[in-house]
């Protein structure tokens, strides 16, 4: 008999809570100390990404930071990650 075994988790399978504004153990990306519902835009990171590691909907994200076309993500760029 053969026992399978599940494979081990990464960061990326980690989704924090819905609200909880979590972005793994580092916080990257996050404001830091501040707790002000805001993300800093890193190399790398796509509207999608951002909303998926914060547990909100990429459409909202978009909407209440005015992000017409997702491309235009810069580096540096404050974006708010709750409903204004």
């Amino acid at each position: 008999m053969v026992a399978t075994v599940p494979p081990p988790t990464t960061n990326a399978d980690v989704v924090p809570a819905p609200g909880t504004g979590a972005v793994g153990a580092s916080g990257a990306g996050a404001t830091q100390g501040s707790g002000d519902g805001m993300y800093v835009v890193e190399k790398g990171d796509t509207l999608w990404t951002i909303a998926e590691k914060n547990g909100i909907a990429h459409g909202n994200l978009a909407k209440w930071n005015n992000v017409d076309d997702p491309k235009e993500l810069q580096v540096g760029k404050k974006l708010r990650l709750t409903a204004p």
